[in-house]
């Protein structure tokens, strides 16, 4: 069974198409004592007891595949909340969906840097704005691109495919994600959400994203007919895409 973070919900709340996971409430300090299942490397070279020396916080609500191999997924009360270092914010989650993806992590089908936060589909609000940041201010509402960590000097950076930079460390994948109470975020990728946009409506902006890429690659235009494939959320989004740039049919 797959566990989500903040409040619980039954079937009957949640819509079949997509579940999101909700914040709880904010978390009580701790004092830590870094147990020896986390020592783990952060994408810097430091360890948890070193980001923690940076300024993290200890007590935090978070989804975590703690290591390799099928399973090994455990909803932690006692993960590092970030803080906010030079070029990035940290945001406060209102709502994380769960992907296929974060499906095969948890199945150990998709190459991971455990032990990380999984959940890479998310909306929030800036709640810390660390140096180096211009434009964006706490209370913002914000989703974000998921290049992080991208060298920006390889072949692939350099012709704009940052998406397959070998140094890439996407939330949720390589880096903490989303399925948690605070995510730290590059603040050179985010996008701000409109006030008229909710919560519910916004998750679904990075798998929107891909859909409305499927479409431009595909050169769709104005009088075609489509045939969309599948049952899931992303044919459904693609087929709102694709009539959305004037096809004459879909099938």
């Amino acid at each position: 069974r797959l566990l989500a973070v903040g409040e619980a919900c039954s079937p009957g709340q949640c819509r079949p198409s997509r579940v999101t996971a909700r914040r709880s409430s904010k978390p009580q300090a701790r004092n830590f004592t870094e147990p020896t299942s986390l020592r783990r490397k952060c994408v810097d070279g430091t360890t948890i007891t070193d980001a923690l020396h940076r300024g993290w916080r200890w007590g935090m609500k978070a989804l975590v595949k703690t290591e390799l191999g099928p399973g090994h997924l455990e909803l932690r009360d006692d993960w590092p909340a970030p803080c906010a270092r030079p070029g990035w914010v940290v945001a406060e989650v209102a709502a994380c969906g769960i992907c296929g993806t974060d499906l095969h992590i948890w199945h150990d089908q998709f190459k991971s840097w455990p032990p990380v936060v999984l959940g890479h589909e998310y909306v929030g609000r800036i709640v810390e704005v660390g140096p180096e940041v211009n434009g964006w201010a706490v209370g913002d509402r914000v989703v974000c691109e998921q290049h992080a960590m991208a060298c920006g000097h390889c072949y692939s950076c350099r012709r704009g495919a940052v998406h397959i930079c070998p140094e890439k460390r996407s939330q949720g994948i390589g880096i903490d994600g989303g399925f948690a109470e605070r995510i730290a975020l590059p603040a050179w990728l985010l996008h701000r959400v409109p006030d008229h946009v909710p919560d519910d409506v916004a998750v679904i902006t990075e798998p929107l994203a891909i859909c409305v890429t499927g479409a431009a690659r595909a050169e769709v235009c104005p009088g075609e007919i489509a045939l969309a494939v599948g049952v899931g959320l992303i044919r459904l989004l693609c087929s709102l895409v694709v009539r959305a740039a004037g096809l004459q049919g879909l099938l």
